[in-house]
């Protein structure tokens, strides 16, 4: 997104809840620009990756990690969904319908 000060204008563009602090809070939800223009000085000989949205399943009653970990991640090794939504959810055996996972990208 270039420079810091220009990433941090354009978050806040599409973000209006982020607070005049800046800060955030664990599992807070962001909007982040689909596209982003290179910028014009040396920076862009440093290819830009494209920001790719994190996906977010909502548990379901009767949802298991390996399940949802095989569905996103097609194996049953939950240890990367666990190790991303620690914060929120410490042991795997009590999943809660309606807490909101990350699921990290492959």
């Amino acid at each position: 997104m270039g420079s810091v000060g220009v990433g941090t204008r354009k978050l806040r563009e599409l973000n209006p809840g982020i607070p005049d602090n800046g800060m955030i809070r664990v599992g807070q939800e962001l909007l982040i620009p689909a596209a982003v223009s290179a910028p014009s000085s040396v920076e862009s000989q440093v290819p830009l990756q494209s920001p790719i949205s994190p996906k977010i399943h909502v548990v379901e009653e009767g949802d298991t990690l390996s399940a949802i970990t095989r569905k996103y991640l097609g194996h049953e090794n939950f240890s990367e969904i666990l190790s991303a939504n620690r914060d929120i959810l410490p042991d795997p055996n009590q999943l809660k319908p309606g807490l909101k996972l990350r699921i990290p990208n492959e």
